[in-house]
């Protein structure tokens, strides 16, 4: 049959799962604990892998750390696009959520992510206590 089902697009397409990192990982710098946890619960329900779901926060706050420290190195938006080979869009939109964070912070979160990854990696376990782990560490 030449009829595509949803169910063909969900099992060969992933969910929002980069629009959730990116929410996810706003919420977790701003402290905002409920939203990070509503998000969380969503991908929960979703039942997406603890692993993947660090992986895409991951790579979001190493994005916006990598733009952060460029900015402040005077580089401009288009710069920034060119050398990261990123749309621009999605620059100007990771500028924005980090207007008011610090390269510390960023790095902080980012240290986190990888020590989450490592106790996620290092288990047999499909669980996301790990994740919840995270939003509990980076809000203190």
């Amino acid at each position: 049959s030449t009829q595509i089902k949803n169910s063909d697009v969900y099992s060969i397409c992933c969910e929002r799962l980069e629009i959730n990192a990116f929410d996810f990982s706003n919420a977790v710098l701003e402290g905002d604990t409920d939203r990070a946890y509503a998000i969380l619960s969503d991908m929960k329900s979703r039942r997406e892998k603890p692993v993947y779901i660090l992986s895409a926060v991951t790579k979001v706050v190493s994005d916006m750390y990598t733009i952060k420290i460029l900015l402040d190195s005077g580089m401009t938006d288009n710069g920034i696009s060119a050398k990261l080979k990123m749309h621009e869009y999605k620059v100007r939109l990771y500028k924005k959520s980090i207007a008011s964070r610090s390269v510390p912070r960023l790095r902080a979160l980012l240290g986190l992510c990888c020590d989450t990854d490592i106790k996620l990696k290092s288990t047999s376990l499909e669980d996301y206590t790990e994740l919840d782990k995270l939003v509990i560490m980076v809000s203190r």
